[in-house]
């Protein structure tokens, strides 16, 4: 695997910056060939893997969007955008989520770091 690709598992955090929230994320990215199958898993808070389309990707970035994503605070299902990028040995980048209506309800920083896991 090349270190400086999004392929692999990462864990970190989305950092709110309505709140301060932190919730833990974790993004599983497939090889590409396995990838074009299954796409990119993300887990987010305690909650299972939601289902997730990758709307743009390279081999060191993509742009996600996790459908059916709970809001941590209402509880309520919501859409979150992930843009992120690596940079080093960590992922960076920016999320948003919009609630069941569209409306923009909270957005902020992602990072998150590599962790060895080879399971897909």
């Amino acid at each position: 695997m090349d270190a400086l690709s999004i392929t692999g598992c990462w864990e970190g955090a989305l950092l709110s910056e309505q709140g301060g929230i932190a919730l833990p994320f974790t993004l599983r990215q497939p090889p590409h060939a396995l990838s074009l199958a299954s796409g990119p898993q993300v887990r987010i808070g305690t909650h299972d893997a939601a289902p997730t389309r990758l709307l743009d990707g390279a081999a060191r970035a993509f742009v996600a969007l996790v459908d059916e994503a709970r809001d941590p605070v209402s509880g309520r299902l919501a859409q979150l955008l992930v843009d992120a990028r690596v940079h080093g040995d960590r992922l960076v980048g920016r999320w948003l989520r919009r609630d069941d209506e569209g409306h923009i309800v909270d957005s902020g920083m992602v990072e998150a770091g590599r962790v060895l896991n080879t399971e897909y």
